[in-house]
């Protein structure tokens, strides 16, 4: 099993994101690559319901490589709560944004917590993406720290765009929050480095739900590593950019540790109708079998985003 160390554990921390190498082999990688291109119908780039929906991919979920780098990274006791899924040949849609918290106003509010509060936030997504990212355009773009801070970038274009809104929500979070408990040692507002993630078939990139990041991240013929913003990117003549594999795809598989941070993203996805119709509605796996099957892979079943759909747990399909 791939070993993670201090080192890459503490870069995690301090960048918001790793590249964990040669977790995969080339043979392993064309294999999820069949099952993405056999499980998306003809005209749609993904498919209804979590990995483990779909037992081709639904092993990975408890693969003990991806177990392993999960507990590396946040600790031994790591929950599955559903949050999972992947596309095959999906549009080039471009955009920084984070998986958590859902705004800035919540990421600003963060920075009240106490220190020790603030790094057990323990939300990471991991994703396997079968083309080679150094090689390609189409790849996968961080902001470094945003996980920390907040970008300059992304506080102006909200400041910018609904100054009255924003400064009423930032004074009523920091009123919820006791000012006089230790700050976090991070400044609020920064300029954050954007980064082409250079990861390779086989690789598997994991990141901590706060950093902002982007697909579709466009390189440039001769400065392959040259970082746009994906307002640049939208208007990059295809001329002037590398190659981009045939079918972009991607699997990601996010995991968690017990907090109020876990609790309120279970809430989020939850709540929302539009995944919850396609995503929760549509699992058929039976719930006491794959909480026994993660448990003896080291892994909790969380089912509170069905609670939260439904208000009670439901009864999932045999």
């Amino acid at each position: 099993m791939k070993t993670i160390s201090q080192d890459d554990v503490r870069r995690f921390k301090r960048l918001g994101y790793l590249v964990v190498r040669n977790v995969f082999s080339v043979r392993e990688v064309d294999q999820i690559r069949d099952s993405l291109r056999n499980l998306c119908e003809e005209g749609k780039y993904s498919a209804p319901g979590d990995l483990l929906n779909h037992e081709e991919l639904g092993r990975l979920v408890y693969d003990e490589r991806m177990v392993g780098i999960g507990k590396a990274l946040m600790g031994d006791e790591i929950a599955y709560y559903g949050d999972s899924g992947f596309a095959y040949s999906s549009p080039p849609v471009r955009g920084f944004h984070p998986d958590d918290p859902p705004n800035v106003i919540d990421q600003l509010a963060n920075r009240f917590q106490p220190r020790h509060v603030y790094d057990a936030y323990g939300l990471v997504r991991l994703g396997i993406f079968p083309q080679d990212q150094t090689a390609y355009s189409g790849g996968f773009k961080i902001r470094e720290q945003t996980h920390m801070h907040v970008s300059l970038t992304q506080f102006l274009r909200l400041f910018a765009g609904s100054t009255v809104h924003y400064v009423r929500q930032l004074l009523s979070a920091v009123g919820t929050k006791s000012i006089s408990r230790p700050f976090p040692s991070v400044k609020l507002i920064r300029r954050c480095k954007m980064v082409n993630v250079r990861s390779r078939i086989g690789d598997v990139v994991a990141w901590d739900l706060r950093t902002l990041h982007s697909p579709w991240a466009i390189r440039l013929k001769g400065f392959p590593n040259l970082p746009l913003s994906p307002d640049i990117e939208n208007r990059v003549p295809r001329a002037l950019e590398m190659d981009r594999p045939a079918n972009r795809s991607r699997v990601t598989i996010t995991y968690g540790v017990a907090s109020e941070f876990l609790d309120r993203q279970m809430k989020h996805l939850g709540s929302r109708t539009d995944y919850a119709e396609r995503h929760w509605d549509a699992c058929t796996w039976n719930k006491e079998e794959m909480a026994d099957l993660l448990r003896k892979n080291g892994l909790e079943l969380r089912l509170d985003c069905f609670d939260y759909r439904h208000g009670k747990l439901p009864e999932i399909k045999s």
